[in-house]
């Protein structure tokens, strides 16, 4: 009887859970286009590329500094809750967290500095504009993490939606205000972390106190083991997806750069919300399956099928409505760059499509396998991003995006090879 209410139960529990996974991240979507629409209309393309620029330094942060430290959080929460050791979990997050905001802040203080003093003033200014509201976001990046894997969906969607339309919101009367300014906009970002922050900080209070012993000593040793090769992988992970910009800002002009950025906004956005929306959900289903014995493993072979006929779809669609999508989503200066939506879907999704395959390495704990896959398809894409921007500006870009995400795909799915998975599993 008791059987048959949980198998009842869960099912139950997983719809409610995914419809606040799709309705949180429908509004992240939304307020992500709205606020891409908002700033092509008070921005020029030259404006656009330099903010797109100065993101791939935000980007840096929340990819090679705190991105190591969530994806810990995420998979290490349900042994650990399991165990008993939930309080050393979280002393652990904590401590890890504050180590790195401090290394981010004196990094970035030391870049501004570097900046000015290699005649680079303006640079100078947008790494001190951007450090408040990085660390800020690289604090409530570690706490959706925590929640998201002990599977609040509902603290999540709210909060990560109230984030966006708070920027959408607070970038239109900055823009009226202000004007249309870097120091505005990062300032509204900054604010809006510091809300969400506040708000989430105050539901992630627990009242065990940490023990003393060999267990809080081997959880630091299970975040420290789990998070090293994304902290070896993942400074190139971030060179591959900022490179494009830097490459046509290099190679091309202000211009090309805020034209590309744009389309890839609204390629790589719904692209990597809708896997964010995927591994919000599944993951801790999948870690918590693991650590009770279970395994949903199989399933992701056929989830990656769907995504990769849904990124199929997805380059149809817009190679013939491409027009049509940026005369709705973008200012009128933008609509020149719409042809290079279609492959930039393609690419998009075919990242996504082995991000997903990825979470069955994650799921055995085995990172130190994705350290090949992501370092050499990435310096593949660096290459080929400057190659191609040098040769043909931003279609050679354009190519270089599809090919580096068809290497990484082939890649991932050769480390899935039964043969390679029986030589690397390892329990949880």
């Amino acid at each position: 009887m008791t059987g048959s209410i949980l198998l009842t139960a869960r099912p139950r529990r997983l719809r409610g859970e995914a419809l606040w996974v799709v309705l949180g991240q429908v509004g992240v979507l939304t307020g992500t286009l709205a606020l891409v629409r908002v700033q092509t209309g008070l921005l020029s393309p030259v404006g656009y590329g330099q903010l797109a620029l100065a993101m791939t330094l935000f980007g840096f942060g929340q990819t090679a500094v705190f991105g190591g430290l969530n994806m810990a959080i995420a998979r290490l929460y349900a042994p650990t809750h399991a165990g008993g050791e939930l309080a050393n979990y979280l002393q652990t997050g904590r401590r890890v967290l504050l180590w790195l905001s401090g290394f981010w802040c004196m990094a970035l203080l030391l870049l501004a500095l570097a900046f000015f003093a290699s005649a680079r003033p303006e640079w100078a200014a947008i790494a001190l504009m951007l450090l408040p509201y990085s660390l800020l976001n690289g604090s409530v990046s570690a706490l959706v993490a925590f929640h998201n894997a002990r599977r609040a969906r509902r603290v999540v969607a709210l909060h990560q939606m109230a984030d966006v339309w708070l920027r959408v919101g607070g970038v239109c009367v900055a823009g009226q205000v202000f004007g249309p300014s870097l120091l505005a906009f990062f300032t509204v970002y900054a604010l809006s972390s510091l809300i969400v922050l506040v708000s989430l900080a105050a539901m992630s209070r627990l009242t065990d106190s940490p023990d003393g012993s060999e267990k809080a000593d081997a959880t630091h040793h299970d975040f420290l083991a789990y998070a090293w090769p994304i902290y070896v992988w993942s400074p190139f992970v971030w060179a591959q997806l900022s490179v494009d910009r830097w490459a046509l800002d290099i190679f091309a002009t202000g211009t090309a750069v805020g034209l590309y950025a744009v389309a890839a906004q609204l390629t790589f956005g719904p692209a990597r919300i809708a896997l964010a929306a995927f591994l919000r959900f599944f993951t801790p289903v999948l870690f918590d399956g693991i650590s009770n014995g279970e395994t949903e493993l199989s399933k992701l072979k056929r989830i990656g099928l769907l995504a990769l006929s849904a990124t199929l779809a997805g380059f149809a669609l817009t190679s013939v409505w491409h027009a049509e999508i940026f005369a709705l989503a973008v200012g009128i200066e933008f609509q020149s760059a719409s042809i290079y939506l279609p492959w930039l879907v393609l690419a998009a999704g075919l990242i996504a499509t082995g991000e997903v395959l990825t979470l069955t390495i994650l799921g055995r704990q085995d990172t130190k396998a994705l350290i090949a896959p992501k370092v050499a398809s990435a310096l593949t894409g660096i290459f080929l991003s400057l190659l191609g921007a040098a040769w043909i500006g931003i279609w050679g870009v354009v190519a270089a995006q599809v090919a580096h995400a068809a290497l990484y795909l082939i890649w991932i799915i050769t480390r899935l090879a039964p043969s390679h998975m029986r030589g690397h599993d390892r329990p949880s």
